[in-house]
């Protein structure tokens, strides 16, 4: 693994130590009728909106343990774990610092009370992002076997009103999507995420895509999930069109070994394997 690799996902790393606290939304058995008075419907929870790369962060708590202190170190002398944490952490870092504005709003609104106001629900309220003041208006609309969602936007002394995100989900939340602009200095498209999961989580998929009209890496994404296989119970798939190369990674979420595929970086098409946690996620050969 080159240095200079490893110094830049240090940086990401030691970035996202500033990340929101975020909170997570309530899960509903009960389809929901929006048309009733009194009866919001249920806000897809949180997961639907940002990726879980808890496993691959080493900046975790549990993780300098293993080597105190030294997250380079660790990703030195761990190959395989260490290049599965690398390729996914750029990836969160550069969304996650994106979009942090719309998650901030976003994981705000389950603290919040809706009104009914003209056939519509909303969830307004006041929060900060990047140390900065904000208000946000959240609206739900019937619409079709659905539900259409909108997030509106506003920073103190800056721009008003900016739908900065929309979407639609079915009754039940459990599948749909969202479509993130840039930002309002830039208000194009960037980013659809496509999401479903069972309604208690035990089984979901996210997939980030970049829809940046003539973006030279348009089409690239990040798709997440969690299911009931063995012994492999997550996966990342990671695609750059610039360099037309799919990463795959799979792991156990108990005791964290998994397994790596990445023709580009190893030149072949051959899983790398790590061992558990507590093993200390060294490099094994792939049985």
């Amino acid at each position: 693994m080159k240095l200079s690799n490893v110094k830049f996902w240090k940086s990401l790393a030691l970035m996202l130590t500033t990340a929101l606290v975020l909170a997570s939304g309530c899960n509903s058995t009960t389809e929901p009728d929006p048309s009733e008075e009194g009866t919001p419907p249920e806000i897809p929870p949180l997961n639907t909106f940002v990726l879980d790369f808890s496993d691959f962060d080493t900046t975790n708590s549990i993780l300098p343990k293993v080597i105190p202190g030294d997250p380079e170190a660790l990703l030195f002398t761990r190959q395989n774990w260490g290049w599965a944490a690398l390729n996914v952490g750029i990836w969160n870092a550069v969304i996650t610092l994106n979009i942090a504005v719309p998650i901030a709003a976003f994981g705000h609104s389950f603290s919040h009370d809706p009104v009914a106001e003209d056939g519509k629900w909303f969830w307004r309220y006041n929060f900060t992002a990047l140390g900065v003041q904000h208000s946000a208006e959240l609206s739900a609309a019937a619409i079709q076997g659905g539900i259409r969602w909108e997030m509106r936007i506003s920073r103190q002394g800056g721009y008003q009103d900016f739908l900065w995100f929309y979407g639609e989900s079915n009754l039940t939340a459990t599948e749909g999507f969202w479509i993130l602009a840039h930002n309002p200095n830039d208000p194009v498209n960037y980013l659809q995420i496509d999401w479903d999961r069972t309604s208690d989580n035990s089984v979901i998929s996210v997939k980030y895509t970049i829809i940046t009209p003539g973006g030279a890496e348009n089409g690239s994404y990040i798709y997440y999930g969690i299911n009931t296989n063995t012994p492999y119970d997550a996966f990342y798939q990671i695609y750059s069109v610039g360099a037309n190369n799919l990463v795959e990674m799979e792991w156990n979420r108990s005791d964290k070994h998994g397994h790596i595929k990445d023709p580009h970086h190893y030149g072949n098409a051959d899983w790398h394997c790590w061992d558990t946690f507590a093993n200390n996620l060294q490099d094994i050969v792939c049985q």
